[in-house]
């Protein structure tokens, strides 16, 4: 059997998602991790809690750790994305669990 290998570059940034629930078209995001590895070292990182417009289930709270009330004064996705999205300008990136996220 074939071996699948493939070659990871030096230079990326690693992006996590958490959300609401357990549909990508209904959930929406409660936290946006991005993690900047330079010659296979990090050396940056961007953490934020995001406020959804639903409440959060007893089920991803225990999934992930992240309740509502952690996330009440967080800010809006609106408000996170300009951040992020500066974060990760020209950025290599690479995904966890990115069919879901």
């Amino acid at each position: 059997m074939a071996k699948l290998t493939y070659d990871i570059p030096k230079d990326y940034t690693v992006i996590d998602l958490e959300t609401t629930g357990t549909s990508p078209a209904k959930s929406e995001i409660i936290e946006i991790a991005c993690l900047k590895y330079r010659q296979g070292e990090q050396v940056e990182a961007i953490q934020q809690l995001v406020r959804p417009r639903r409440r959060i289930s007893y089920f991803i709270q225990n999934f992930t750790g992240i309740t509502n009330e952690m996330v009440a004064d967080a800010p809006m996705i609106e408000e996170v994305l300009p951040a992020i999205s500066a974060f990760l300008q020209g950025e290599t990136i690479v995904g966890h669990n990115v069919n879901f996220d």
